[in-house]
């Protein structure tokens, strides 16, 4: 801080990041959990942008053949990498909270990573893991659809989708059986109720 140079927060929240990835390769999941929440803390002034994929954009990494004299390069760099690096940590996080179980808390941060990054693949299958574990089958299914479609190799995904597409089914098949019953009731009352004649 000598040089009166302010420190980004992407700067800030980097090495937590870092430290939070450590602490969950441990298996220490509430660690990683609060390191994370930590980091995003530094980043909680980003938003998503307008534009989609935001994020995700491809191009030269922040600052790349700048001499860091600053400017509104710098500063759409600083952002864009900002953003970047928030859609991360919620992803991440979210991983740390697979592992803790607290599903609805997963859909929570991987659809707000999804807000940054609309095809950020981790988080889109990590929300259909835990929409799976709530039992919310279509929107699993949705989710792990296209999980599958970006990496059609990945053998875990599939076997969600799978289970997800079957459970999807026996649900299907569940309401037309109840349907069913209703309609062969013999106790159903089948007469429209009478109106009084109003004179």
């Amino acid at each position: 801080r000598a040089s009166g140079r302010r420190v980004a927060p992407v700067d800030l929240a980097e090495p937590k990041r870092k430290e939070a990835n450590n602490y969950f390769s441990e298996g220490r999941y509430r660690e990683a959990l609060a390191t994370y929440t930590g980091a995003l803390d530094l980043l909680e002034k980003y938003e998503p942008s307008d534009e989609p994929s935001a994020a995700s954009s491809s191009g030269s990494p922040a600052g790349a053949g700048v001499d860091g004299g600053g400017g509104a390069a710098d500063k759409a760099g600083d952002e864009t990498e900002a953003k970047r690096l928030k859609t991360t940590l919620l992803a991440n996080r979210a991983a740390a909270l697979l592992k803790l179980e607290e599903w609805r808390e997963v859909i929570g941060d991987c659809t707000e990573a999804l807000r940054f990054d609309p095809q950020h693949a981790k988080a889109t299958l990590r929300r259909g893991f835990a929409f799976a574990r709530l039992k919310v089958w279509g929107k699993a299914a949705r989710d792990l659809e296209l999980a599958v479609a970006w990496d059609p190799g990945d053998k875990k995904a599939k076997a969600e989708l799978q289970m997800a597409r079957r459970m999807l089914q026996e649900q299907a098949r569940e309401a037309r059986d109840r349907a069913r019953r209703v309609m062969l009731d013999p106790t159903r009352q089948t007469t429209m109720p009478t109106r009084r004649l109003v004179v």
